[in-house]
């Protein structure tokens, strides 16, 4: 059974701090975080709320090249890609598989979200909770609903020659158009790291470029992104996500840790023998 308390002191080193999510949320999300760039900053507007409200990846813009992997079990609630997508190298096919089976297995596969543990980038473009991008001249912060994750994203910087691993990794960004760029490296590996909810892993190779663009009409924001790790994938591969209007006010997500342990059969659960009355 796995050390409750090394799992703790693992997430406290590596787990950004919630307290300060919460507090930057509050102090600009609700005021409007995009009354902090200057009226003459012609950049598109991007803040929010919005809210996905698929499981999985869309495909990408036609003549893009090969889409994510699919979901091929026929259910939404039973996470099973497709492990024999060309995209993929033996050992993460394998991988792929691994967790497929256990999931149609009826057992609680090792994923990020449900040890919680930060989603990483891209398979945090699944949370199916409010979103929130909040704008400065000098740089972007994009606010997950689902347990206060938040990712930092430095503007018209470049990154750093050796970028220290992290949850979310080193994210740099720029506008082009009404368009704003993300990019991405340094993305860590753990035990429960993965790109999306099927288990696909990656290495510390990652690189993920995002391209957020809000609809003329604002009811949407469209997000084709990027993903290259030539030590998982045999090829970039392309996808995307389309956020609608989210809702008005945050709510309240926690995780409730160690939800897993039960789940996995690591914890016997008490079962009543006789009816109490």
């Amino acid at each position: 059974m796995p050390d409750s308390c090394a799992l703790r002191l693992g997430r406290a080193i590596l787990r950004p701090a919630g307290a300060l999510a919460v507090g930057l949320f509050s102090a600009v999300a609700l005021t409007g975080a995009g009354n902090a760039l200057e009226p003459s900053t012609a950049v598109p507007d991007v803040t929010g709320p919005w809210m996905l409200n698929s499981f999985d990846f869309a495909a990408p813009l036609a003549g893009t090249g090969p889409g994510p992997l699919v979901n091929t079990s026929g259910n939404n609630l039973l996470p099973v890609g497709n492990y024999d997508s060309p995209i993929l190298k033996p050992w993460a096919a394998a991988v792929v598989k691994r967790h497929g089976d256990m999931v149609l297995a009826g057992k609680l596969a090792p994923d990020a979200p449900a040890s919680c543990y930060p989603m990483g980038v891209p398979y945090v473009l699944q949370v199916r909770e409010n979103v929130w991008l909040l704008q400065t001249n000098d740089w972007i912060m994009i606010a997950y609903q689902n347990d206060y994750q938040r990712r930092l994203v430095r503007l018209n910087g470049e990154h750093s020659a050796h970028p220290v691993p992290s949850w979310f990794g080193e994210s740099v960004g720029h506008y082009e158009g009404d368009t704003l760029v993300v990019d991405t490296i340094g993305i860590a590996v753990h035990e429960f790291s993965a790109i999306d909810r099927f288990g696909t892993p990656h290495t510390e190779a990652l690189h993920v470029v995002e391209r957020y663009r809000v609809a003329d009409d604002r009811k949407t924001l469209r997000v084709d992104f990027t993903v290259e790790d030539p030590g998982t994938f045999n090829m970039p591969w392309h996808a995307s996500v389309l956020y609608r209007g989210g809702t008005e006010r945050p709510a309240e997500r926690v995780c409730a840790e160690n939800n897993h342990e039960a789940a996995a059969g690591w914890v016997t659960m008490p079962v009543a023998t006789k009816p109490d009355f």
